[in-house]
């Protein structure tokens, strides 16, 4: 038997999408300078992408401030993102190199958990255990790579190929470039194992599981929008917390949101402060989430935070595994 403790650590890179500018072009070659035909090439967390074509030329609009990370990726090769395209003049010269990724093994010992055990770890914490996860299906697993420390109490994971999820409950497919994955186990005297904590980032690329979304998708995303950390940080930017049906609880009393939660303007970012260690998120008197920063951090104003691993959620936010992810352009 097993106890988990549900709050993670987020890691997210801060975004910005607003419409189009300027389109970028490049080819994209391997360590000999043969193209590359068929690279994925995306703009990290949204639906805007292409491929290589046979010559490894590729050209693909930006967002038009240019902030939004560019992901070249390709199996067997190391994956490439780029954040300085601003101000491009000639098309991007990109070199992918072979991936010799491999799991960092500081101690040598036994891994004492079959691969089924550790694929069941990996899909609760990844795609979560809430219905909607049910409705989410890993179509590669068989490029996962999976370690557990026993004298460290810890699974690791990376994957030598983007992930490509279904997403049955959104209507998306994620292609998921998973970067780092680990979770900390910790057993008591009392021998009854339970997660400390989790964590896991990386780069995403969604397209539509259908030509046509139906009501059933609309839905589904609305759903998983309303009471979201993404709906809450863009509620915290406009001062809109209470207007969006958001409540904030300190030792178990209600508080005025911008008495705990501290937020100064400048240059259309919005610098945050939480006045106290743990607070409670409620969110249209049902959704029931914590909230612990240990130091300042920032929102842009589409709701993307930094520095990454500024927050740490618990309750209703923890749940929301990839299973509820959205694309950023949603509801902008």
């Amino acid at each position: 038997m097993r106890y988990e403790k549900k709050f993670f650590i987020l890691k997210f890179v801060i975004i910005s999408f607003i419409g189009y500018g300027q389109e970028i072009k490049g080819i994209i070659f391997d360590s000999n300078k043969d193209p590359i035909f068929g690279a994925s090439v995306y703009f990290n967390g949204t639906s805007i992408g292409t491929i290589s074509r046979d010559d490894g030329s590729f050209s693909i609009g930006t967002p038009s401030d240019n902030s939004i990370p560019l992901i070249i990726s390709f199996l067997g090769f190391e994956t490439v993102f780029i954040t300085n395209y601003s101000f491009l003049t000639e098309p991007l010269k990109i070199q992918l190199n072979e991936s010799n990724q491999e799991l960092d093994e500081v101690i040598i010992e036994t891994d004492t958990w079959s691969r089924e055990k550790k694929l069941r770890e990996f899909r609760e914490v990844f795609l979560g255990t809430t219905s909607p996860a049910l409705e989410c299906k890993i179509l590669n697993e068989d490029a996962i790579k999976l370690t557990y420390k026993p004298s460290q109490g810890i699974l690791i994971a990376y994957a030598n190929e983007p992930l490509v999820i279904k997403n049955k409950f959104l209507g998306y497919v994620v292609n998921y470039n998973l970067q780092n994955f680990k979770i900390q186990y910790e057993t008591p005297p009392n021998g009854f194992q339970f997660i400390t904590s989790t964590y896991y980032d990386g780069f995403t690329f969604f397209e539509e599981l259908k030509k046509s979304t139906s009501k059933k998708h609309t839905d589904n995303r609305k759903l998983s929008y309303e009471g979201s950390l993404l709906h809450f940080f863009r509620s915290i930017y406009k001062k809109e917390l209470i207007e969006n049906k958001f409540k904030i609880y300190e030792n178990r009393k209600e508080v005025l949101p911008y008495s705990k939660i501290k937020v100064s303007m400048e240059n259309d970012l919005a610098t945050v402060e939480l006045l106290s260690k743990d607070l409670i998120i409620m969110f249209n008197n049902s959704l029931q989430s914590t909230l612990i920063s240990k130091e300042i951090f920032y929102i842009d104003k589409y709701g993307n935070h930094s520095p990454p691993d500024a927050i740490t959620v618990g309750g209703n936010l923890a749940i929301r595994k990839l299973a509820f992810l959205l694309p950023l352009e949603y509801g902008l």
